[in-house]
């Protein structure tokens, strides 16, 4: 996990899908969502789908990253937490 983490850019690739889907980490502050983001990002970190996960970054950001992403639920749920309280 050490080795893949050092390999990775500045950027997560899970912070660039949750801005994609308008998720701004700014204000997290629960300590339930900080614990499942770290665990989230650990998952990012020693995912082997970068490839795809590139592409899906590059192409269309309402696709399902379920067939993929092994953060899929994480993600859906912040977008979800943050489409609701937007309204």
């Amino acid at each position: 996990m050490w080795r893949a983490a050092a390999t990775q850019h500045d950027i997560l690739p899970l912070q660039r899908v949750l801005e994609r889907r308008g998720v701004r980490l700014r204000g997290m502050e629960d300590r339930v969502e900080l614990q499942q983001f770290g665990q989230a990002a650990r998952r990012c970190v020693i995912c082997t789908r970068g490839a795809q996960c590139e592409a899906w970054l590059v192409g269309d950001a309402s696709a399902p990253l379920e067939g993929f992403c092994p953060n899929a639920s994480f993600v859906e749920g912040l977008s979800g937490r943050t489409r609701n309280r937007i309204a």
